[in-house]
């Protein structure tokens, strides 16, 4: 009886009573389930905008590799010699839409892993979204696709007679664009400033729920 009456005179002065251990236990329970939300869909928002990168990056160098084919009267365009590759079609300028089918989910598919992977190294630290930076990554990413594209041509059975001078300067100049328009698209992300502290709420929250 007193301690009902204790806490009547406590709402009368305007003090609430405590609640009880139940109802912060589920306080907690739902506040831990709101954050979950929240970081399932910034990440969600992360992942579209690094696809998105992905893709705008790849029309970019794609342009770029077929413009010098245009200019240069060497035949650079990457789907073509890409899909014939793969696919083992010897008519390389002129293969069957299948061939390009192929070669075009080829080319965007790796072009969306370099975006993830520019996406890692951003958030590594290894690089910042600006111009300079953009350049440099977009530099180190066409050193690397020369390197993998010398050794796939060099072990293909039946390579595609192609001058690999040109291509490999088509294919350096037009990582360079797809660096740049890659991170720029970026900016979209560092718009945010509490990207980085959402990632580490995230990485506590996982080591607090196990």
């Amino acid at each position: 009886m007193n301690g009902n009456l204790c806490k009547e005179e406590l709402q009368v002065h305007g003090v609430e009573a405590s609640p009880q251990p139940s109802i912060s236990r589920h306080l907690s329970f739902t506040k831990i389930a709101i954050n979950q939300k929240l970081v399932i869909s910034m990440d969600i928002k992360h992942f579209l905008i690094t696809l998105l990168s992905g893709i705008a990056g790849t029309i970019a160098m794609t342009l770029v590799m077929y413009l010098y084919s245009s200019l240069s009267n060497h035949f650079t365009k990457v789907i073509h010699i890409l899909g014939s590759m793969i696919s083992g079609e010897s008519n390389f300028t002129n293969p069957e839409k299948r061939v390009l089918l192929l070669g075009t989910l080829a080319h965007f598919g790796v072009g969306i892993i370099f975006s993830f992977s520019y996406f890692l190294l951003w958030n590594w630290g290894i690089f910042r979204i600006n111009f300079q930076d953009a350049v440099l990554i977009g530099a180190a990413s066409g050193v690397l696709a020369v390197i993998v594209w010398k050794s796939y041509l060099s072990l293909h059975s039946k390579p595609p007679k192609i001058s690999q001078l040109h291509y490999f300067i088509a294919l350096f100049l037009a990582h360079i664009v797809f660096g740049i328009v890659s991170v720029n698209v970026f900016q979209l992300i560092t718009d945010n400033p509490e990207l980085w502290y959402q990632l580490q709420d995230k990485a506590s929250l996982r080591s607090g729920l196990n």
